[in-house]
């Protein structure tokens, strides 16, 4: 009886040491954790954490650890090591529900980041199920609420509604009107998405009540209405309402509604309110001093002298582009450089941490085991295997800043090669035109001494096709070069057919007129192709100028269109001698391209941007017909 008081004595002691030992860990990691400032930068709690990970020995406690250094790493923008870390919490405490929860919360945010979107909201599922396990509402509405987001990217509408109506009840539940607000917003641009314009207005109307007080809140539902009346074509009060948001906004940041101002007064054509709007939006841009305003200002401005026909305004206002152009490039690249020397940084700290971890393994078991000679060499295969670990995280590291550098060297290439190619085309295209233009006004002052009205009559004729041939060059030259650089973004919409093809025919009108040309329209009201407005234009007004001078006087041009499933046809028909065989074999070499213009090549580029393509049919002494195919509603995999 006494033996058996004794041995329960001594497992009591031994069970109540072990449970005081483990507490006194945690309270160490506690008190650690606690300590932690809150305005504490991310390095230093990365390198506080990473030391105290060398003393933890709980599998539990080091999960912990990992949980707060992962967020760190996420707060510097270092998704590979935060991911890394996140990883780490899910195999060391897969049944702490809490740490698993908070890890896939992060990693699905790291993946939408990264835009995997559909990794992401996998991540957020897995998170939002260990959330409703615990019934922890606000973590429910966060993962609710990325789920949403990722649909809504993947251009899964329905599935984004579904999901973003039972975020907005959880929200209304926790009385989160932050939450609540951000979730009308979005439900409003997923439903203008889906051309659900009416639900999408509702929203917004919810999105102005919820909003009342806060004037950049108010001023981005104000911005949202505009954008939703400009996809209804409502222009004017789309103009109205942007100006409305302009003016809580005036003090803060104008730019972006000075932005949207511009488009839709082009769109009216009202281009003097436009320039007015530009002025300010550049007067804007250089008072917050961003570089990226500037640019997406002279953006605009060149794209705007080119609508006006002010070629000189417009070459200044593309040498500003450009120039600012290559300022971002240029700070894009030097914030890639910085990102990978700090990730070099803190990863060869963290080597250097699990080097130290290591070597003090190596060390206590050397004075524990010192006259033992197979602890000896364990000791040194340990230590071989630290150093080699550590040399190959460098090699590595210093490999995948090296590959990164060398893409950037390659893209500048690539970028020279363009600017090169982009004058010597230049050269070559106006080459022909300038020579005639010389030759006309070479041989004038001779002929005008004794020529009469009718040779003064002919030659003036002459003077001016030649000149409009020049213009017209230069029109293609300008447009293919916007195009080859990427100055030219795409912005598809919804275009009327009829509206589009009547402005082209207004505004070649007088070179039709020129030559005895009419032109017919057989565009039905109601065909509609989504696409970008300024492309589809430019390669309308390329055709039918093509049509127009190759048509013989008193012939007749059509401009027509149809659909078909869901395509719509835009095309131009002539009835004069047929077209040459090099302007039908755009799919030849470089050089053919070159003979003829880059003219179809422009086209041919403008219309397969926008998930089209361009087509010619010809017979001899028949005529030709030019036409391309656009889509007729929004593509998700193409936009």
């Amino acid at each position: 009886m006494g033996r058996r008081c004794i041995v329960v004595l001594i497992v009591s002691v031994w069970i109540a040491a072990s449970i005081v030992a483990t507490a006194q860990v945690k309270t160490a990691v506690d008190s650690l954790l606690e300590t932690l400032p809150s305005d504490a930068t991310p390095e230093s709690v990365i390198s506080r954490l990473s030391q105290a990970m060398l003393q933890t020995p709980e599998l539990h406690d080091q999960a912990r650890v990992h949980d707060r250094v992962a967020f760190a790493f996420s707060e510097l923008g270092l998704t590979d090591s935060a991911s890394v870390h996140a990883w780490n919490v899910l195999r060391l405490a897969p049944e702490d529900r809490v740490l698993c929860a908070r890890a896939y919360a992060l990693l699905g945010h790291l993946a939408f980041r990264t835009n995997a979107w559909r990794q992401s909201g996998e991540l957020y599922g897995y998170a939002g199920r260990l959330y409703e396990l615990m019934v922890d509402k606000p973590g429910m509405l966060e993962a609710l609420t990325y789920q949403a987001r990722s649909d809504k990217q993947m251009g899964y509408y329905a599935a984004a509604i579904e999901k973003y109506d039972h975020a907005r009840d959880l929200a209304l539940e926790l009385h989160d009107m932050k939450a609540e607000r951000e979730l009308v917003f979005e439900m409003a641009e997923v439903f203008r998405s889906m051309g659900r314009f009416s639900d999408a207005e509702d929203y917004l109307k919810l999105a102005l009540e919820l909003s009342e007080g806060d004037t950049l809140r108010l001023a981005r539902a104000r911005r949202e209405l505009g954008a939703l009346q400009e996809d209804r074509f409502q222009y004017r009060e789309a103009r109205s309402t942007y100006a409305e948001a302009l003016n809580w906004v005036r003090n803060t940041d104008p730019f972006p509604l000075y932005h949207d101002l511009i488009r839709v007064s082009q769109l009216l054509m009202a281009l003097d309110t436009a320039s007015l709007y530009a002025d300010s939006s550049e007067v804007a841009a250089l008072q917050s001093g961003s570089i990226r305003y500037l640019r997406d200002c002279y953006q605009t401005r060149y794209l705007l002298s080119e609508q006006l026909k002010d070629s000189a305004n417009a070459y200044i206002f593309l040498l500003k582009y450009k120039a600012f152009d290559d300022s971002v490039r240029r700070m894009d690249a030097e914030t890639n450089i910085r990102n990978v020397r700090s990730e070099l940084f803190l990863g060869a700290s963290e080597a250097a941490v699990r080097t130290a971890e290591l070597q003090g393994i190596l060390a206590d078991t050397r004075a524990r085991n010192l006259k033992n000679e197979q602890t000896l060499t364990m000791l040194a295969i340990g230590l071989g295997f630290a150093l080699a670990t550590f040399v190959s995280l460098w090699y590595f590291t210093r490999r995948r800043s090296l590959e990164r550098l060398r893409i950037l060297h390659a893209e500048h290439q690539e970028l020279i090669v363009k600017n090169s190619k982009l004058f010597a085309v230049v050269a070559k295209e106006l080459q022909g035109p300038v020579t005639n233009f010389e030759n006309l006004t070479r041989s004038m002052p001779a002929l005008l001494k004794d020529a009469k009205p009718n040779e003064l009559k002919g030659m003036s004729s002459n003077l001016h096709v030649s000149a409009q041939e020049l213009h017209q060059t230069l029109q293609e030259l300008l447009d293919w070069a916007v195009a080859q650089s990427g100055a030219l973004p795409l912005r598809p919409q919804l275009l009327s057919c009829a509206r589009l093809a009547e402005e082209t025919k207004t505004e070649l009108q007088a070179w039709a007129d020129e030559h005895g040309v009419s032109t017919d329209l057989l565009v039905p009201e109601g065909v509609t192709a989504f696409a970008d407005r300024v492309m589809i234009k430019i390669a309308l007004r390329t055709l039918l100028h093509r049509a127009i001078q190759q048509s013989q006087e008193g012939q007749t041009v059509t401009l027509f269109s149809g659909k078909k499933d869901e395509l719509v046809t835009i095309g131009v028909r002539y009835h004069g001698n047929g077209a040459d065989s090099n302007a039908l074999s755009w799919e030849q070499a470089e050089g053919a391209q070159r003979e003829k213009g880059v003219g179809l090549p422009l086209c041919r580029d403008l219309v397969r941007r926008n998930a089209g393509d361009l087509y010619a049919e010809s017979r001899e002494g028949e005529g030709a017909t030019y036409y391309f195919t656009l889509p007729a509603q929004p593509l998700v995999s193409g936009f």
